[in-house]
């Protein structure tokens, strides 16, 4: 598969190669990149990312443009594939793959409810950070130092009231999870590949991150609080932010 900029609604720079530097800088970051082995394992289909310039040349035998069948693509119900006859091309590839292990911390507590035990409910955090580039900070006490603290907090409690004869009613796994930082969530996401508890009975998660510090929202929200009304720190010292994802009933 090969993805080329589509554009009639996004003109591509001539100069392909200093568009590309976006993607791949010619100084590494110092904090490298990952995503996890099991998920790569099932990766079967190459993909590459081509200039306009180069799909100009594959389809130049078609007699038609590449903005011609950009726009041809675009329909009223989102994008169809375009038969392209006569367009053979060869790629020679290589990947260089490194493993990194990594690990989760996880603590349980057993329920205390015969038939509600068996549904999980889990409390997490991150343990890693970034460290410090140069100059440039980055606050692992807040993120996720102030999680996990918060987490040994509720786990702490639960294992007294759990030695007093006080459990919950459903079972509560609390998980620290490794690699938050060093691609998209690896930790948690590795869980969800290897579940200590089957995801269909885990009925709910908290997860917390930058716990430990007063949220502020700036003129326009931007992504993260986009639509509402700025606030100071000061405003939301006893505040507690909610992030809500619809990812399962």
């Amino acid at each position: 598969m090969l993805f080329v900029t589509d554009v009639h609604n996004h003109p591509a720079p001539q100069n392909f190669e200093a568009s590309a530097r976006a993607f791949w800088p010619p100084q590494a970051p110092r904090i490298d990149r990952f995503t996890l082995a099991s998920w790569a394992d099932r990766v079967r289909i190459p993909v590459g990312q081509i200039s306009p310039a180069l799909a100009d040349v594959l389809i130049r035998g078609t007699g038609r443009s590449l903005a011609d069948l950009s726009k041809a693509a675009e329909t009223s119900r989102g994008y169809e594939g375009l038969a392209l006859t006569g367009v053979e091309v060869t790629l020679t590839t290589a990947v260089d793959r490194h493993i990194v292990a990594d690990r989760n911390v996880l603590a349980f507590v057993e329920g205390s409810d015969p038939k509600l035990k068996d549904e999980v409910v889990i409390v997490s955090a991150h343990y890693d950070h970034e460290g410090a580039d140069g100059a440039v900070i980055f606050n692992g006490a807040d993120d996720d130092g102030s999680g996990t603290v918060a987490l040994l907090e509720i786990a702490d409690a639960y294992a007294m009231a759990a030695a007093a004869g006080q459990r919950p009613r459903r079972s509560v796994l609390f998980a620290c999870w490794g690699s938050e930082e060093r691609g998209p969530l690896l930790g948690a996401w590795g869980y969800t590949e290897q579940p200590t508890f089957p995801l269909a009975s885990t009925v709910a998660v908290l997860n917390m991150d930058m716990v430990g510090r007063n949220e502020e929202v700036q003129v326009g929200g931007g992504p993260r609080f986009n639509g509402l009304e700025v606030q100071t720190a000061e405003s939301n010292r006893n505040a507690l932010n909610i992030l809500g994802y619809s990812r399962h009933p």
